[in-house]
């Protein structure tokens, strides 16, 4: 029976929830929402007052509501005992893993923030979920490293998210392998990129050194 005490935010959280069984056949829209709330006895006048009418402000909504979940349970998790790759591969499989029967709801979202129109909704989508998970693990990094850290995330997540969405092994275990070896192709990345840039520092250097070095050189001062 449904608690009328809750608060407007739980309510919606809870009809969020209740609806996605109902988006792969009326889309992310209010007739969905209308559909989960009577399922869970919530009157269905509520929702034009919940929700907006626009299927992006509801797939907005729900990547929050899985983004606050996926922190709450990341923030459970004995992090000092992890290293970075696996508190990574974690945070993922809490994420995707939550949604796990609810695939066919997620392709409809991904397959409607696809269209360009709808481009930078869904890089800011994408973006607070990365976002979230370094910070919830730990990443207190505000050098160039932050948008390093971002971007490379973003790719491992995107690219787990599509395996993921047609995988049909039990316990979703490929996509999980899969996600092992993006994280270790991009800590490869990572590797390569701390050893150029130490080598261009220790050229640059060098570099600055011989010049000094020249231009204490009384020959060097000479005019022609």
């Amino acid at each position: 029976m449904f608690d009328n005490r809750l608060e407007p935010s739980d309510i919606k959280d809870k009809i969020i929830d209740a609806a996605l069984c109902h988006i792969p056949f009326d889309g992310w829209t209010q007739k969905s929402l209308k559909a989960g709330a009577k399922d869970i006895g919530i009157d269905i006048n509520l929702i034009d007052s919940l929700f907006s009418n626009n299927s992006i402000d509801l797939l907005q909504y729900h990547s929050n509501l899985s983004d606050r979940r996926m922190k709450h349970a990341i923030n459970e998790l004995n992090l000092e005992e992890m290293k970075i790759r696996e508190r990574i591969a974690a945070s993922i499989r809490i994420r995707l893993g939550a949604l796990d029967l609810h695939k066919e709801a997620i392709k409809s979202g991904v397959t409607l923030l696809s269209k360009p129109s709808n481009t930078l909704s869904s890089l800011n989508m994408l973006y607070e979920t990365v976002d979230g998970i370094w910070f919830s693990i730990g990443d207190s990094s505000t050098d160039f490293n932050f948008y390093t850290k971002r971007f490379l995330l973003s790719n491992v997540y995107i690219s787990t998210l599509l395996y993921w969405l047609n995988d049909k092994s039990e316990g979703s275990c490929e996509t999980w392998n899969f996600l092992e070896r993006r994280i270790n192709e991009v800590l490869k990345i990572q590797k390569l990129k701390s050893e150029v840039v130490s080598k261009t520092s220790a050229a640059s250097d060098l570099m600055t050194r011989i010049r000094e070095g020249v231009s204490n050189q009384p020959w060097s001062r000479k005019t022609y």
